[in-house]
């Protein structure tokens, strides 16, 4: 292991143990000459270490004339800076403080987002003007109609909502199947939902549908419209599903539409006029 030297009020070094041997041997160091290495918390006289200084008379002379000098300097000496242990738990004390410090600032920032936030959302509560339902659905339709153009002759346009929960305004369902047929071609299996569970009849329905006209809606307003009808009656049947944070709940339209050439009143349909597994009765739009 190396050595550093403490000699004529300067720090030598570092040597290895034959250097300081050779040192000693030529009389340059003495027994008292003051030495460090790794592991120490002090400097300490050549004397001290095991097998280091020869038993002679050289080196007790060298003794003599550099103990004074060892002796007076000794407590102004310091472990080289190379070598000092307590430097790399100084460092990780330094960097465990800091990333401390920032964490401590970013739950800061998050805590004072969340409350900006929350007041951004109770001043718009606030401040939102009292608009019935009915009038927030014709708003909608008459924006999403105006999307997509003006409504044909030969068209049927279904808005599908359910009821947010948290705001308690019609939200546009993103996804549903539309199934559109002429109504002498379900007349049948209409006449069949007249007893049993709405879930049963709804079931035993769709099991005896002719394959029909099918749209799925895609678009953010939740609208869906099927053009290039001939005028008649007709059934239409919107199958959908909302996901909500507490539950999944699906919703069944039945509605009937006759187009005469004229453009048909587009269908709004909302939780109100829908049927679902808790439903009694099958509910028909007309």
């Amino acid at each position: 292991m190396d050595f550093f030297v403490f000699h004529n009020n300067a720090q030598e070094g570092p040597f290895a143990t034959s250097d300081v041997k050779r040192h000693l041997r030529e009389g340059r160091y003495g027994p008292e000459t003051l030495c460090w290495r790794q592991g120490w918390d002090d400097w300490r006289p050549l004397s001290s270490v095991i097998g280091l200084v020869a038993k002679s008379s050289e080196g007790e002379d060298q003794s003599a004339s550099d103990e004074p000098e060892s002796r007076k300097n000794k407590k102004k000496l310091r472990p080289p800076v190379d070598w000092q242990p307590s430097r790399p738990r100084n460092f990780n004390k330094s960097v465990i403080v800091l990333l401390v410090g920032l964490l401590m600032l970013a739950a800061l920032c998050i805590v004072l987002a969340v409350l900006l936030l929350d007041s951004y959302s109770h001043m718009e509560h606030q401040t939102e003007p009292a608009v019935s339902r009915a009038t927030l659905e014709q708003a909608i339709l008459e924006a999403s109609a105006n999307l997509r153009g003006p409504q044909l002759a030969d068209e049927i346009r279904v808005w599908a909502t359910y009821e947010d929960a948290s705001t308690r305004r019609p939200t546009a369902i993103s996804r549903a199947n539309v199934l559109i047929y002429p109504e002498e071609m379900v007349a049948g299996a209409l006449q069949n939902l007249t007893q049993g569970s709405a879930p049963d009849l709804l079931a035993g329905l769709q099991s005896s549908l002719p394959p029909p006209w099918r749209e799925t809606i895609t678009d953010t307003s939740g609208v869906a419209s099927v053009s290039g009808l001939k005028p008649g009656k007709y059934i239409v049947l919107v199958f959908a599903q909302k996901i909500s944070a507490t539950e999944t709940e699906n919703y069944c339209w039945i509605a009937k539409r006759e187009l005469d050439g004229n453009p048909s009143q587009s269908l709004v349909l909302s939780e109100k006029n829908a049927t679902t597994p808790k439903s009694v009765d099958i509910l028909v739009i007309e």
